[in-house]
């Protein structure tokens, strides 16, 4: 089965998500007092290239241990389902995350360190389906799988008209667009 995929959608923003290293605020105060090292206790989803299980690729993840490891702390990340990743932060079950998206509300309860890669949003769907386009008013009437509870930013959620069906992730999206329940799916 083919796909067929479009360039980024064009958005407030380009269609472009920051990754960021996330810590939890309270855990601050603790890392900063610190005489002996502290484990940072991480936490994704499975979310391939980006973040995924020991022994896969996971650039992200392998970013942000490697520099921590660098700077002297040892970090290990637990692949989570992503309810579970927030979640588990605001109740410190984790410290914080290698890969999470910047939001206002994300901000108000946790630190964002500068941004260290960079992903895009696009369009895929069966091959032979029309995904030329460019911005998500387009889609309107359409059923498109995109994962829930992912911070796609204010231009997915006022999207007027278009059909989200939430996923798990996007293996989760690609098994319905290959299924015929979604007509296209959003992948970053």
């Amino acid at each position: 089965m083919q796909l067929t995929r479009t360039k980024p959608f064009t958005t407030k923003d380009n269609g472009r998500r920051a990754l960021a290293v996330v810590l939890w605020l309270a855990m601050l105060p603790t890392l900063a007092a610190a005489q002996e090292p502290h484990e940072l206790r991480l936490a994704s989803d499975d979310w391939p290239p980006f973040t995924a299980a020991t022994g896969q690729l996971r650039i992200a993840t392998a970013l942000v241990e490697t520099a921590l490891e660098r700077a002297g702390i040892e970090a290990t990340t637990t692949i989570v389902d992503w309810k579970e990743v927030e979640s588990g932060i605001q109740r410190a079950e984790f410290d914080g995350s290698a890969a999470m998206w910047r939001t206002e509300k994300r901000a108000r309860d946790l630190f964002f360190s500068d941004a260290y890669l960079e992903n895009r949003l696009v369009l895929v769907g069966r091959k032979g389906s029309d995904v030329s386009a460019a911005k998500l008013s387009e889609l309107a009437g359409k059923r498109v799988a995109a994962v829930g509870r992912y911070a796609y930013g204010q231009d997915v959620e006022s999207a007027v008209g278009v059909i989200f069906v939430n996923s798990r992730n996007d293996q989760d999206s690609l098994d319905k667009l290959l299924a015929g329940e979604v007509e296209f799916m959003l992948v970053d």
